[in-house]
Order: structure tokens, then C-alpha cells, then sequence
């Protein structure tokens, strides 16, 4: 029986030849087709410009809950005994 003794590097220079040109192929065909514009990326239409305000209601309703919370803390604070807590509660 005859063994035939192949030479790897032939096979390694064609494979190191064809990953050089699959690598240096899109670079080429890039030059060609410019990029597209920003816009052609963009999913969701652009936020309003217009930022929220605090209407004058607003505030008020804002300054209103910050008051009844403080009243709320000042009762909590005073909680010291389960007699407290329970007066409270009712």
C-alpha cells in the first residue's frame, strides 16, 4: 500500500489567502454605497420639544400633600406606647 505524504502548507497559505480577501471585501464594497443617514436609524419619532410645566394647580395640589405629610409625620413622632398607637388609629 502505497502513503502518499501531502504538504499541509498549501492548504494553509490558500485558507490564510481566502480570510485576508473575505476580510478586505466589505471595506471595498463600502466605498461604493455612502452611509445612510441618521434619520434611516431612527425607530421612535423625535420627543416634543415642549418640556412639561407645573401649572399653578399643581403646586398647590404639591404644597398641599407636603403639609397634610408633615402633619402625618408629626402624629407618627408622637406615637411613644400601644395606648398611642391605638388613639391614633381611631
Amino acid at each position: 500500500m502505497e502513503t502518499r505524504n501531502f504538504s499541509m502548507r498549501p492548504i494553509v497559505w490558500f485558507a490564510i489567502l481566502v480570510l485576508l480577501i473575505s476580510a478586505a471585501a466589505p471595506s471595498i464594497f463600502a466605498a461604493d454605497n455612502p452611509a445612510p443617514p441618521a434619520e434611516a436609524f431612527q425607530v421612535l419619532p423625535s420627543p416634543a420639544k415642549v418640556a412639561p410645566i407645573i401649572t399653578p394647580y399643581l403646586r398647590y395640589q404639591t404644597e398641599m400633600a407636603w403639609r397634610q405629610d408633615d402633619q402625618r409625620k408629626k402624629k407618627w413622632e408622637g406615637i411613644k406606647t400601644e395606648n398611642d398607637l391605638l388613639r391614633v388609629q381611631k
